[in-house]
């Protein structure tokens, strides 16, 4: 799997597109690099593009792993995100994006939502800084 990374820092927002075989591992070793990056601050938006992401046979447990994993760094580290918009293939990785965000809030101090669009969900995060609510699907 592979993450790459753009920081908005203007808008507050982490782009992070990821594409190849999902696995919890690599979930989180660009959860870590994304960390380090020049201008990437915690509370800012993460737009998670992954459209072209694909999941196997054990994507679920896989998803649930990430999400207990990263719940944890962010109880050890004390840093805690705020919104992130996923943004899907509308016939691909709907279910699952959708099975990440019902599980994410048991885990991890975040919110997180689920678009088709870019523009919609770049629009999203921004609100969330200005208290308004854009449209999800």
């Amino acid at each position: 799997m592979i993450s790459e990374f753009d920081i908005d820092e203007v808008e507050q927002i982490c782009v992070w597109r990821l594409t190849g075989i999902f696995s919890a591992d690599a979930m989180m070793a660009g959860y870590e690099r994304r960390a380090a990056l020049p201008g990437f601050t915690y509370g800012m938006g993460t737009l998670a593009d992954i459209r072209g992401l694909e999941f196997d046979a054990r994507g679920r447990p896989e998803i649930a792993e990430y999400a207990r994993r990263a719940g944890a760094e962010q109880s050890r580290s004390g840093r805690f995100e705020f919104q992130t918009a996923i943004v899907v293939s509308p016939d691909y990785n709907r279910e699952l994006a959708a099975f990440f965000t019902s599980i994410a809030p048991l885990h991890m101090a975040s919110r997180s939502r689920v678009f088709e669009d870019l523009d919609a969900a770049r629009n999203w995060l921004i609100s969330q800084r200005v208290g308004g609510n854009a449209g999800a699907v």
